[in-house]
């Protein structure tokens, strides 16, 4: 595993400026699901979560894949539908705004973007999960 790799690419997620937590994915959030009433990260967060690496060879050199997910949470009380107030609505839309920015900032480095799925949701804490692969 190249965690030389790892280190640069969690870096440089630090100049999306709205998060207020990033880390290596340690199951911070995992470990909140039904046992207590706030999630002990601030929120919007990041989770950088290393999903695995592939090896093959290719021209006789070793060729490594690295499959990786950005877990973005935001924990946002409001509902927002069409006849809410903007507040509501732009609050609503952070989460969207913030990815754009991670998959901006990886695309540039290299990393490929395989798409979104929506996490979890407990309480009013919600993930987007963003998934991405890397040659390394």
């Amino acid at each position: 595993m190249n965690s030389n790799l790892i280190d640069t690419l969690l870096n440089s997620l630090r100049s999306v400026t709205e998060l207020r937590y990033l880390a290596l994915d340690g199951g911070q959030v995992d470990q909140y699901l039904g046992e207590s009433k706030h999630p002990p990260i601030i929120t919007p967060a990041a989770l950088f979560d290393v999903k695995s690496e592939t090896s093959e060879e290719c021209k006789n050199a070793e060729v490594s894949t690295l499959y990786f997910d950005v877990r973005l949470y935001h924990d946002i009380a409001t509902f927002a539908n069409i006849m809410a107030p903007r507040s509501h609505l732009d609050g609503n839309l952070i989460p969207i705004q913030i990815a754009v920015k991670i998959i901006h900032i990886l695309t540039r480095q290299g990393v490929t973007y395989l798409g979104a799925d929506k996490g979890i949701r407990q309480q009013s804490l919600s993930e987007l999960v963003l998934h991405f692969k890397v040659l390394c």
